[in-house]
């Protein structure tokens, strides 16, 4: 068993609605039409973890205040932070995403199902998320779905996905080009505790 801690940045009006019901999210379904963008590490709750002398509190602040900007325009919204324990069975149920042999497989999953990457996007909601990924040609989240999808046909049902990630944000330190550690939680029954 693996025991995470990590902050997830948010607004008021959310954070009431988590503490109410716990967090949730859509599922990507591949084929289904219509569907919202996935974010880089697939679709499910992310958190930021320690990285650099940081618990992960200050980038989960600042990114909110980025990210989240226009809703923290809308009168009585403001940034908030939550702070959960993190439980995951195994390291093995991790799509570990800095693992070289990780990198390696998404890659070839992807010039393998080239086509089917395409047909996904073009069945994908229009939104920002989707003209950025589109423009930049980065689908990783898309793809990250569609591989970890085909896993879980084939018995294998990760938890999480995790990765040292970039987030643009000045005043924060960059190492190797990398700013911050980011966990996506994609098995709910992971988040055991919110402090």
């Amino acid at each position: 068993m693996l025991q995470y801690s990590g902050w997830h940045g948010t607004t008021n009006k959310r954070k009431e609605k988590i503490l109410s019901a716990g967090f949730s999210y859509e599922k990507y379904e591949p084929g289904i039409h219509k569907q919202r963008h996935p974010n880089d590490l697939g679709n499910g709750i992310y958190f930021f973890l320690p990285f650099n002398k940081d618990t992960g509190k200050t980038i989960a602040s600042a990114y909110v205040a980025k990210y989240k900007s226009f809703e923290l325009s809308k009168p009585g919204v403001r940034s908030e932070l939550i702070h959960a324990e993190i439980i995951l069975s195994s390291i093995d149920n991790i799509f570990m995403l800095d693992d070289p042999a990780n990198q390696s497989l998404l890659e070839e999953y992807r010039q393998a199902a080239y086509i089917q990457i395409e047909r996904e996007i073009t069945d994908i909601a229009d939104s920002g998320a989707k003209n950025r990924a589109t423009l930049l040609n980065q689908n990783q989240g898309l793809i990250i779905e569609l591989l970890l999808d085909l896993a879980s046909q084939h018995g294998k049902n990760y938890e999480a996905v995790q990765s040292k990630t970039y987030t643009a944000i000045p005043f924060l330190p960059v190492i190797d080009g990398k700013n911050g550690e980011e966990i996506c939680i994609r098995d709910l029954n992971c988040i055991t505790n919110i402090l």
